[in-house]
């Protein structure tokens, strides 16, 4: 096993990342998406190995709080 397939194993969720479940609700898609996401590398994935929730852990992007509201200083003149 090389050490990049051993640093996609955990013994706990690291904080803030969600599982399945949970990233699918706060991305908004389904659950084969957020897949393909994984599977395109376009979002980080552990697996726990422990705990009572094991399973894949996805660290969801952050928000982009300017998306739908901007800041008016940084808003262009009309």
């Amino acid at each position: 096993m090389t050490d990049e397939l051993k640093a996609l194993f955990a013994d706990d969720s690291p904080p803030g990342w969600l599982a399945m479940l949970e990233t699918t609700m706060a991305l908004g898609v389904s659950r084969q998406t957020v897949s393909q996401r994984v599977k395109r590398a376009e979002l980080q994935v552990v697996i726990v190995r422990s705990g009572r929730r094991k399973g894949l852990r996805i660290k969801a992007p952050e928000p982009n709080p300017t998306l739908f509201n901007p800041n008016p200083s940084t808003k262009e003149a009309v």
